[in-house]
Parts: structure tokens; sequence; C-alpha cells
């Protein structure tokens, strides 16, 4: 499974997530070749490719304001896509949001975020500090745990070496280092897993007066919603920054 994987990120345009395929298919969101691009820019990208190869029954969904607001899952709308038509689908579900302006996270975030943790859908937060992209996955008294992919290696085009895909080490930085432009993943397995997931999200709004993300019941549509101001919800449609393409 792990080289199956990494076939899919190797740096040729057959591989379905190669730089190349992120690239071309994130330019319409800005994401350009030896340029940064921030989390939005990125998500929207793999959320075009994963719904276009649809690796083991996969979709992926990008819940996000695009100028870095608080994101809103509408619950009607995901299970409609993901599971009217399919009901042992999965569900990658991805949340770009930028916490704040002046480069910290700011303080009402220092409880919340680690409890994404400790969701079984978690699937750790993509952000950075200091310029450094970073892939952190997990917390452990009171320091976030990460992983650090700035190790260089040759442009890997056939056969891989799954030993340069994973990180040797694992690092930890105080909270109060990370970038406020940052990702939330998740992935459900299932629909209950979706809709237990959705539970615990909600439990930030009604506890915190600015919540992590916000979760509605049914469609947008019924909520106001226009599809001239959309442009990041649709399943089939392909700050501070921190991915280096």
């Amino acid at each position: 499974v792990g080289e199956e994987v990494v076939r899919m990120l190797l740096d040729a345009p057959g591989a379905p997530f190669s730089v190349h395929n992120i690239v071309a298919q994130g330019e319409r969101f800005g994401v350009q070749a030896r340029r940064w691009a921030g989390p939005f820019a990125v998500c929207k990208a793999l959320e075009t490719l994963v719904n276009l190869h649809r690796p083991g029954g996969l979709q992926c969904v990008v819940a996000a304001d695009p100028c870095g607001g608080v994101p809103t899952v509408y619950k009607g709308l995901i299970a409609e896509k993901v599971w009217d038509c399919r009901a042992d689908a999965s569900l990658l579900l991805l949340l770009p949001v930028t916490l704040g302006l002046d480069g910290r996270v700011p303080t009402e975030y220092h409880e919340q975020l680690p409890r994404i943790f400790t969701f079984p859908q978690s699937l750790g937060i993509a952000g950075g500090s200091g310029g450094s992209s970073l892939y952190f996955v997990g917390i452990q008294e009171g320091r976030l745990l990460y992983l650090d992919p700035h190790t260089v290696h040759q442009s890997a085009v056939e056969a891989p070496d799954l030993a340069t895909y994973v990180c040797p080490e694992i690092q930890h930085m105080a909270l109060r280092g990370v970038d406020p432009s940052l990702a939330m993943g998740f992935y459900c397995h299932s629909r209950a897993a979706f809709e237990e997931l959705c539970f615990r999200l909600n439990l930030f709004q009604v506890e915190h007066r600015r919540p992590l993300a916000l979760v509605k019941e049914g469609h947008p549509l019924q909520q106001g919603w226009s599809a001239e101001e959309d442009t990041h919800f649709a399943l089939d449609e392909s700050d501070e920054e921190w991915e280096l393409v």
C-alpha cells in the first residue's frame, strides 16, 4: 500500500498527484510553479485531483472561505454529494483557514486547535512556522508534534525508495510559534463517521465565541447562499503562505 500511494506522488506528469498536476489544477486558484502557495489554493488543487482520480472511492470537499475566514461545513450538501450515489464512499474533508493577521494564532484558538488531534477522523494540520511548511500530527505536554519534509532528494520518477518519503524524526514546538494560516484535514470512512465529526466540530461553536469551524444543517441554498458567490464548495470543481511547489 505504501508504494502504491508513493507512486501517485512521483515527480512525473503521469502521476495523479505530482507537483506538475498540482500546479496545473491549482492555477485557477493562484498556484504557480516556483511560487509560494497558501492553504486555500493548495487544498483546492488537491480537491480537484482527488475527485478526478477517486483513489479507493475517495471524494474530497474543501469547506472554506476563500478570504481565510472561518470555514462552514454544510452537512446536507456534503452528505448528498458524497453518499447519496454511493453508500460505501469515503470523504477527505479539508478546512483551510487564517486564524489571525498578526503572524500568530490568537489565544482563543489555543484550546481548540489541540483538540483537533483527539478526533478519530483527524489527519492532522498542515501549516508552517517562519516560512517553513510543517505537518502537525499531535500534541504532547502542551507542545505540537510535527514532521518537517524539508529534506531534499533527487526527483523520483520511477521505482521509489520508500524510506525517503518518511521523516526520520518527530519534532516539537510551542503553539505560539505556528503561523495562523493553516489547513485541517479529516478522513471519514463512512457517513456515520462524518456525522460524528460534525458533532465534535459543532461543540466549538457551542463552547466558544470564535469557533475554529461552523457546522450547519441542510444545504447552503436554504440559507441564502448564492452559486455566483461560491468558489470553493463544488465537488466537481477542479495570508501568510506556507507551501512552495
